[in-house]
């Protein structure tokens, strides 16, 4: 399997910044042929992103539960399909922190997902003081339980909370750990992503790991020298893997 590695630029950079970073990441993808690229713009850069990456798969940050009407603001699956995305990233914990996002309202963004054709990449992923009281596989259980006898394609992305734009890192066996369990409630045939705090100097490590298939990445994906590294250790550690 070839690593998938998915940048989620998250609510960063100006339209110069991403034709500039865009150009950066073609540069960098013209030597490798073996890892699998998700570029996870902005709303407003998706036909950019679309348009001007020359190897790679777009990925909507998010969609609305509504397939469309008075909901000012808010982006349809139909929209993000139509500007170029292949991807949606659902369920983010900043999406489920800060704007309260809830199993129902990601259940009903999968199946529009699902009516667009659009690949959901679910996020899943506790909090410290989850961790630390015993609740790590309860909360994912119940995070994955949205997918329960779900027949469509998806990705998973496991992002411990506490990992998130922190600069803490779950360590490649922490890791690991929690991947083997979601492997056993999702099953042998969905890729299941890391994130956070990913950088150049953990990517090695991380994508050792029999249960982890790539990278959900932030901040480090905003850094042209930073992500091309990524990009290249990556290529290089491509598994045989089935």
């Amino acid at each position: 399997m070839k690593p998938i590695i998915a940048a989620n630029w998250k609510m960063n950079l100006t339209k110069s910044d991403a034709s500039n970073l865009i150009g950066h990441i073609n540069h960098a993808m013209n030597d490798i042929a073996n890892i699998e690229l998700i570029l996870g713009p902005s709303h407003c850069y998706l036909d950019l992103a679309a348009t001007h990456l020359k190897r790679g798969v777009i990925a909507a940050q998010n969609i609305a539960e509504f397939s469309g009407g008075a909901y000012t603001g808010e982006i349809s699956a139909q929209m993000a399909k139509s500007c170029g995305a292949k991807y949606a990233l659902l369920g983010h914990s900043e999406r489920r922190h800060v704007f309260h996002e809830t199993n129902e309202m990601i259940q009903k963004k999968l199946v529009l997902c699902n009516d667009n054709g659009l690949i959901p990449i679910l996020c899943v992923g506790e909090t410290l003081e989850q961790r630390n009281s015993g609740q790590l596989k309860t909360v994912i259980n119940d995070q994955l339980d949205v997918l329960k006898n779900s027949a469509q394609v998806y990705f998973v992305a496991y992002e411990p909370v506490w990992a998130i734009g922190t600069g803490e890192t779950a360590t490649p066996e922490l890791a690991e750990e929690v991947h083997a369990h979601i492997r056993s409630v999702v099953g042998d045939g969905v890729p299941i992503l890391y994130g956070g705090s990913v950088n150049a100097s953990n990517i090695k490590g991380l994508l050792s790991m029999p249960n982890i298939d790539g990278a959900l990445i932030g901040g480090a994906s905003l850094k042209s020298d930073e992500f091309s590294d990524i990009l290249k250790i990556s290529a290089a550690l491509e598994r045989k893997k089935s």
